[in-house]
């Protein structure tokens, strides 16, 4: 949307918004003064009518209450119930049984209803007029006498009868309203008990005929739509004497609140029901012999759009004279829009567009001086800014680029002169050595004080002299550059620190600007600039701006030169430690495979004599050579022991050696996981049963068979094995097998000593044993589980440890990879060793 329209509708918006409010304030104020007084009227109405229906109700029950406290009914009862003591059940199932086709000429229903009592409710009938029905019962509940034949002989079992019976207590009931099968009329129920001597001798029912009730509320009219209605507690709306009551709950939603007291007025509306005011009055009976509230209310009731129409009435005269008025402000907004604003913004929009399109070099001509040309000159000042600025951005970036100092300052001294129109600008740097060799003017403080030294200039002046060295803290740019602020000043004549006011002052220099230029905490300079016209303060920010990107391009080309020096020195120093090392890794190299071929040689020397010395032993032990007593056999038994041990131990030192000189051979094959745990097993057992240990084997059902070196497989095993045996006490060792996609996990866990966790990462290492007193006691040379570690990492898996702390036992895992690929595994192993190993790969057969 244009402004045009914008400003049109703003307008229109104005005229209007005056006869919206007199709108809003005429209907808040009119349907809430109508809300109050229709609803105060109606609850007055509910009231009125509820006092009329409250003293008939009224007058009823005292005349039931009145026939219950004759002499004559109460003798009538005393007798009857005397009677009623001699006449069994089965008498009275018998009446009630042919009580239906009893007429009033048959026996007992005859005598019944011209009894004397009965004569008597006859002639209360005829006098009150309301009632339809009166009958009264013994204590039993037996029918004693009535004004006419009832549907039922029999009372005791009916809910009015047990509700004014009240177990022997006695007490007044009024039923709900509803159809009276006997009295054959709309009615409800008053029930008294009769008492004699404090004792209930029997109960009156007294079938009021509410149709008399409806004189209160019949002729009530309160305009159209609204009624005054009798509405029962479960919804049932009785209006007239002719009509019948709708279904139940049908206006429930029209039932007044508790929270609402005993009369008021509320709005409601129900589920597909017009909203309604509503008045009411409960009717409820406070007498001092009775108080009785009835689950009756007095409704008056009309649509809530019928009680507001005069208040909308009244709406449509103020809202149809607005309109008109409204289509006035509209003719008269669109003449002051094109008149007064669109011609002048339409303009302004237009060089906009021109700036959006990167052509900053705009001006809106100023036609007012009210504010579309006060919105003029600020669009002009801000064309002029942004050309400013975006100079500045061009040559900031520039500076970034260049990494020569003397390049940067003499684009610095040559854009303030040329964005500013300066008179001459300047620049003084402190301690850049031979950074600046080739400025305009060197450095000619040969002393070591903190000065200003003057680098770079544009513009003509009289006495540049006095410029070349500035002490911090003299004159106005030494004080920038001790108090690290900027300083502006638009007055040079009120101006203490500047020298030479005279020649200034017949140049026309009126204004100086000078900023520090800072980069962190360290003080690199001074830039400044003199000018003919007052510098404003927002060119001022943006010579703030462009000393900070001034200040990064001088550091840049410090940085850039100290780098090139650091690199040069790197260079030479990393050439000369690159051939150190080149020739101290030969060294290594050389001794490692000296000692590699040492141990080997040595290993293989040793095997040959001590096979000599293991066998001598063995046939000495076994009495080849003669019988030896207990002393010398115990003797060549330690020879033996002692010789297996330094067996196994040269074993390992020369399978140690193989895999670091990379001469390690793997024969790859497939063969059964479960056959190489079971040999294993049956290998150890021995072992197992000599220390009374417990061992399990869990292998999952998914473990199919294992591509790896099944020699180095079981040597692992065995390594692993023999490890706990010797570090486990009592107690059990468990081996459990299991696997994923990628991979076969097993575990070797023990009850023994423990690890503590701080030594899992040394406990692999080469001749490495715990120094706690409790494994010191347990013989060995460390090299079992550096060799395990060398053969899983071989296989390309890997091998770690658990344990909770000593004497919590300890779990050790190692995984082989599910490969079968010759290469991989040549991979694998490559990375643990110095030279190739060659693998060699067969397919285990059984059989």
């Amino acid at each position: 949307m244009g402004i045009r329209y914008k400003l049109i509708i703003t307008l229109v918006l104005t005229g209007i918004a005056p006869l919206l409010i007199a709108v809003f304030i005429t209907h808040y104020v009119g349907i809430s003064q109508r809300k109050e007084i229709v609803g105060n009227t109606f609850q007055q109405l509910s009231e009125k009518a509820r006092d009329n229906i409250r003293t008939m109700l009224t007058e009823d029950i005292k005349s039931i209450k009145q026939l219950s406290v004759l002499p004559a009914t109460i003798a009538f009862l005393e007798s009857a119930s005397l009677k009623s003591n001699k006449i069994d059940t089965a008498e009275v199932l018998k009446i009630e049984n042919r009580w239906k086709n009893l007429t009033e000429r048959d026996e007992p229903l005859k005598q019944l209803l011209e009894n004397e009592l009965s004569m008597t409710l006859k002639a209360f009938r005829s006098v009150e007029g309301s009632f339809g029905e009166i009958l009264v019962t013994d204590k039993a509940g037996r029918l004693v006498a009535s004004t006419n034949k009832t549907s039922d002989y029999w009372q005791a079992d009916e809910d009015w009868w047990q509700e004014a019976y009240n177990k022997g207590k006695g007490k007044l009931f009024l039923s709900k309203f509803g159809y009276d099968q006997s009295a054959k009329v709309f009615a409800m129920d008053i029930c008294v008990p009769v008492f004699s001597k404090s004792k209930i001798v029997g109960i009156i029912k007294g079938v009021l005929d509410i149709s008399h009730l409806f004189d209160a509320i019949e002729n009530i009219d309160i305009g159209e739509g609204g009624k005054v209605v009798l509405l029962s507690d479960n919804g049932k709306m009785f209006v007239s004497r002719d009509m019948v009551p709708i279904s139940d709950g049908t206006e429930k939603y029209m039932i007044p609140s508790q929270r609402l007291g005993d009369s008021g007025w509320f709005v409601v509306s129900g589920d597909d029901k017009p909203n309604m005011m509503v008045g009411f009055a409960r009717i409820s009976i406070n007498k001092p012999d009775f108080q009785l509230k009835l689950p009756w209310s007095v409704i008056a009731y009309q649509p809530s759009k019928n009680a507001y129409a005069p208040v909308m009435k009244m709406i449509w005269f103020v809202t149809i004279p607005g309109i008109c008025l409204i289509a006035v402000f509209y003719l008269l907004g669109l003449y002051i829009a094109r008149k007064v604003f669109i011609s002048p913004l339409s303009q302004l929009i237009y060089m906009t567009k021109r700036m959006a399109d990167s052509d900053l070099d705009q001006e809106v001509v100023i036609k007012s001086k009210d504010e579309i040309g006060e919105l003029a000159r600020s669009f002009n000042q801000m064309a002029s800014n942004l050309a400013k600025r975006s100079s500045l951005d061009n040559v900031a970036l520039n500076m970034l680029s260049n990494l020569k100092l003397s390049d940067v300052l003499n684009i610095v001294v040559e854009t303030l002169r040329t964005t500013f129109d300066a008179a001459f600008a300047r620049v003084w740097l402190i301690d850049v050595g031979d950074l600046c060799s080739d400025c305009i003017h060197v450095d000619i403080c040969k002393n070591k004080d903190k000065c200003l030294h003057l680098k770079v200039t544009v513009g003509a002046y009289a006495r540049d002299e006095d410029y070349l060295r500035i002490p911090i803290g003299a004159m106005r740019v030494g004080r920038i550059a001790e108090e690290r602020k900027p300083s502006l000043v638009n007055d040079l004549t009120k101006d203490s620190y500047i020298h030479n006011p005279d020649w200034m002052k017949r140049e026309g220099i009126v204004a100086f600007a000078g900023y520090p230029l800072i980069l962190g905490d360290e003080l690199l300079g001074v830039i400044a600039l003199f000018s003919k016209r007052p510098i404003s303060d927002e060119e001022f920010k943006m010579l703030g701006s462009f000393a900070n990107r001034t200040a990064m391009a001088i550091q840049n080309a410090k940085l850039h030169l100290e780098i090139t020096e650091l690199n040069q020195n790197l260079e030479r120093k990393v050439s000369e430690r690159t051939r150190e090392l080149e020739i101290a890794n030969i060294k290594l190299r050389k001794a490692d495979r000296m000692k590699s071929e040492f141990l080997a040689n040595m290993s293989h020397e040793l095997r040959t004599p001590l096979n000599a010395i293991i066998g001598f032993a063995e046939i000495l032990r076994d009495g080849l050579c003669g019988e030896l007593n207990e002393n010398q056999r115990s003797a060549v038994i330690d020879i033996y022991e002692s010789g297996k041990h330094l067996l196994q131990m040269i074993n390992d030192i020369l399978d140690l050696s193989k895999v670091e000189s990379g001469k390690m051979e793997l024969q790859l094959e497939e063969f059964s996981l479960r056959d190489a745990l079971d040999e294993i097993q049956s290998i150890i057992r021995d072992m197992v049963n000599k220390k009374g240990l417990a061992m399990q084997v869990f292998i999952s059902d998914n473990v199919t068979n294992i591509y790896a070196d099944q020699v180095k497989f079981k040597q692992i095993m065995y390594n692993l094995l023999s490890n706990a045996i010797k570090f486990t006490i009592e107690g059990s060792i468990t081996v459990v097998a299991d696997c994923d996609d990628e991979k076969f996990i097993i575990s070797v866990q023990d009850t023994g000593i423990g690890i503590e966790p701080k030594n899992f990462e040394v406990i692999f290492d080469e001749f490495k044993q715990l120094d706690s007193s409790q494994s010191r006691q347990y013989e060995g040379t460390g090299l079992g589980l550096a060799l395990t570690k060398r053969l899983v990492e071989l296989h390309g898996g890997k091998i770690w440890v658990e344990s909770e702390g000593l004497g919590r036992g300890s779990k050790f895992s190692f995984t082989i990879p599910k490969i079968k690929i010759k290469q991989e595994q040549e991979a694998l192993v490559e990375s643990h060793a110095h030279e190739p190993i060659q693998i060699q790969a067969r397919k285990a057969h059984k059989g």
